[in-house]
């Protein structure tokens, strides 16, 4: 039925399901930013734990590639972050424990995706 055609009340009916349909939009944007802000609170504060621990912090790619490099991790090893990212971490690790470092990486690609190896490295 055309416009012209529709009654006052299915006018009016229409128009309030559009208005509800817009402030819904307006609730889902603004859901959105929050969610936003404190997905990014939530990133700075993971960040500045990240940066300022002690631990050795890494992630790699399934090909063993740095994904990211914690700050003591590049101190650990005299290099800095532009010098690890993108490159594998293989290199570091001391010849003879290599073997024992490929089969315990092994688990993180089987749940529950993690491993424990203790290796010596070459560090600065």
């Amino acid at each position: 039925m055309e416009d012209k055609y529709k009654t006052r009340a299915q006018l009016l009916n229409e128009l309030l399901q559009l208005r509800q349909e817009v402030s819904s939009m307006r609730i889902s944007a603004s859901s959105r930013e929050q969610a936003e802000k404190i997905l990014k609170k939530s990133e700075e504060n993971y960040r500045l734990l990240v940066e300022n621990q002690t631990d050795l912090v890494v992630n790699i790619d399934t090909q063993g590639r740095f994904l990211f490099v914690s700050p003591s991790y590049c101190e650990m090893f005299g290099k800095t972050e532009e010098e690890l990212l993108g490159k594998k971490f293989m290199p570091l690790v001391h010849k003879n424990d290599l073997e024992i470092t490929v089969k315990s990486t092994e688990d993180l690609y089987r749940p529950p995706y993690t491993c424990y190896v203790e290796q010596r490295a070459l560090t600065k």
